[in-house]
């Protein structure tokens, strides 16, 4: 699904002011079931890495990250997650080998590689199977707005230039509640990319007395070098426009842009097309993130031709105060 375009319009549109009646019942029903849903406290402390808005922010990137900074501090993390676009509904744990994300989803498979990592809709019983586990503490990747868990720390994620789009909530703009909820739960902010661009959203943060982090995706060390290379690159998340700035940064020279919806699950005739494209521009290579091309392993046919004609560009999340992140993380857990 792709997010409406006026969304991310600071004027007011029709269809914007059309369906604000429907974002206020919206946000009403969500402040209602945060009133009336008692929160479950697992026996291990959980971080939440969630987002205001629907839609990618750089959630999993930051959850990645954080996982690897805990393991440096001897806190070793699993993660749970919804398994978004997966079948099953779990708790079950992922097993990279077996599990395709069909059975689990991209971001669960991405998660599982570096951590133990368990899928749950039901977040109670996903933290709960997980105090059986060698963990420390459990990395919830989203769920911020899912009250039937206790968060002993929820880190919001922002994209430094999407901010909140239109400040509206669903379906009259991005937001998943009413915006000074979510900040008053919130115990920390990420904004990723640099400087918030929405002045009004940085002053509140601001305003909130709550630590706010800055971070950057930088290419990964395996990442290749592309500098004068010809690529076609393909995706399907959430802000694509993203990858491609970053394939740019690199050097690459992008020949075509195709941007699928977000968790896009590639047929065959998607992979064929893909496939036909590098046919029709020799020594162009086709480039993808890590997390569409994970969608397309254990694939067959055209779709598993596609995963090994492909290249997945890596990117890992850092964060300019690491250390007084880190600090305030060990307090809070």
């Amino acid at each position: 699904m792709r997010a409406p375009g006026f969304w991310y319009l600071d004027r007011r549109t029709v269809s914007g002011l059309a369906l604000e009646p429907l974002g206020w019942l919206y946000g009403m029903g969500s402040r209602f079931r945060n009133l009336a849903t008692a929160s479950h406290k697992a026996g291990l402390p959980v971080i939440c890495i969630g987002n205001f808005v629907a839609g990618g922010a750089g959630k999993t990137p930051v959850a990645l990250a954080l996982a690897k900074l805990l393991h440096q501090q001897q806190k070793p993390a699993g993660f749970l997650t919804r398994g978004h676009g997966g079948k099953l509904s779990g708790p079950v744990v992922v097993e990279p080998d077996t599990h395709s994300f069909v059975d689990v989803g991209d971001e669960a498979l991405l998660l599982a590689d570096i951590c133990p990592t368990i899928v749950a809709r039901n977040r109670r019983a996903g933290a709960d199977k997980f105090s059986k586990s060698d963990i420390d503490v459990i990395l919830m990747d989203d769920g911020f707005q899912n009250p039937t868990l206790h968060k002993n720390l929820c880190l919001i994620v922002i994209d430094h230039s999407q901010g909140i789009g239109n400040g509206r909530i669903i379906p009259a703009g991005p937001l998943r509640e009413f915006l000074q909820d979510q900040i008053s739960k919130a115990h920390g902010f990420i904004v990723v990319g640099g400087r918030l661009i929405d002045q009004n959203l940085s002053q509140l943060l601001q305003n909130s007395g709550k630590p706010v982090f800055d971070a950057a995706l930088e290419p990964a060390n395996n990442a290749p070098d592309l500098a004068g290379e010809k690529v076609i690159a393909f995706t399907g998340i959430g802000m694509p426009d993203k990858f491609f700035a970053t394939l740019e940064q690199a050097g690459a020279d992008i020949v075509e842009r195709i941007r699928f919806p977000d968790h896009h699950p590639f047929s065959q005739s998607d992979a064929q097309w893909l496939l036909g494209l590098q046919n029709d521009n020799p020594g162009c290579q086709l480039m993808t993130t890590a997390k569409d091309h994970i969608r397309l392993k254990n694939t067959a046919d055209a779709c598993g031709k596609l995963y090994l004609a492909s290249v997945a560009y890596g990117v890992e999340l850092k964060f300019n105060q690491e250390k007084t992140l880190m600090e305030f993380i060990l307090k809070a857990i």
